[in-house]
């Protein structure tokens, strides 16, 4: 099982994790792998695991080792050829891909004898980061294929040019990764997308908060198609342990007050024995519906728009696409309605 834990307070991290590790030392070897960048191997000596962080600087490093030599006409064309990896300039959103990437060649590299545990940003941020851990191979796609196609396509056009001049253009394909870096993404992809494969722990701030505002928390995860397998809250009063205990159904995700005070978690109470709902969306070609698992959902919040055959489910300023079948693609969003925390919508021929 790969765990991925997030947390809004470093204290209940710190405070359950500790709890996790004695749970697991007896079956197998832990390895504690931070993906914030902002612990310290010494919060953890005293636990019995490896504990390790992802150093974004080694794995550019990695990454332009293994570019670098079959992309050097690249390199000589955006007169980069000469610099280290440390010089390459900071691109929005790499830093998370990078993350991605790592968490991705560890889970390929697993041996049968360890568990991994990923700490991951505090929830806002994991969540995204959950989400492109869906996308598979897309995730370096949509980042490189839009320029690399542009290139291909110029490149065919300058092709007198680059005769008559006798130039040499570099290929696009230089710059495309090799399969094993497909592989490793499809990988974290089935795992990430399949809530029987991994347990997503969110431990979220009970303090001075409502129910409405931890469903509140909830649906924004799911508009991310993050959704925890574990929920745990920490310094909620007992009326709001009691509401969340009250509202959560186990087939939904477990849930449980963390009580600081205690001297460990008891995570024989942990255990969810139940089958868990997805997370994807279920299609049904023959009633011509769908339906979304999206905790905390409240439908008057919600906005649905169809364009073309995507779906997008709008809250609080945010959205989620649902790209739809093409059994859908010829019909349109005729109802939606919610039961419980389940966004279903029937569809209907266009007239």
């Amino acid at each position: 099982m790969i765990r991925f834990i997030s947390s809004d307070r470093y204290s209940s991290l710190h405070f359950f994790v500790q709890s996790l590790v004695h749970s697991l030392k007896d079956t197998k070897i832990i390895q504690v792998v931070d993906c914030t960048g902002e612990l310290q191997s010494e919060q953890f000596i005293d636990l019995p695991c490896e504990f390790n962080q992802i150093n974004q600087i080694e794995t550019i490093n990695v990454l332009w080792s293994e570019l670098n030599p079959h992309a050097k006409e690249w390199w000589s064309l955006l007169d980069i050829a000469n610099k280290q990896a440390i010089e390459l300039p900071d691109i929005p959103g790499l830093k998370d891909i990078i993350i991605l990437l790592e968490i991705a060649r560890i889970i390929d590299s697993l041996s049968t004898n360890k568990e991994l545990i990923f700490i991951f940003p505090a929830p806002a941020q994991a969540s995204r980061l959950f989400e492109m851990a869906q996308s598979g191979p897309r995730l370096l796609e949509s980042f490189v294929e839009p320029v690399l196609n542009w290139w291909d396509n110029t490149k065919k056009s300058l092709s007198a040019v680059e005769a008559l001049l006798r130039l040499k253009l570099p290929d696009s394909q230089q710059l495309r990764f090799n399969a094993v870096w497909s592989k490793r993404l499809e990988l974290l992809q089935t795992i990430s997308t399949n809530r029987d494969l991994h347990h997503l722990i969110m431990i979220l701030d009970g303090l001075n908060s409502s129910s409405e505002f931890i469903n509140h928390r909830l649906c924004l995860c799911g508009l991310h198609a993050a959704v925890p397998t574990h929920l745990l809250l920490c310094s909620g009063t007992k009326d709001l342990d009691k509401q969340m205990q009250k509202t959560i159904r186990p087939e939904w995700m477990y849930f449980s007050p963390l009580n600081l005070d205690q001297s460990t978690f008891d995570i024989e109470r942990f255990k969810n024995e139940e089958k868990l709902v997805s997370s994807q969306p279920i299609f049904d070609s023959h009633k011509k519906a769908f339906s979304i698992f999206l905790p905390g959902i409240i439908k008057s919040c919600l906005s649905i728009q169809q364009l073309d055959a995507i779906i997008y489910i709008i809250y609080s300023g945010k959205k989620r696409a649902i790209e739809l079948p093409n059994s859908f693609k010829d019909l349109h969003c005729l109802k939606a309605s919610v039961d419980g925390w389940t966004l279903h919508m029937t569809f209907s021929t266009a007239s």
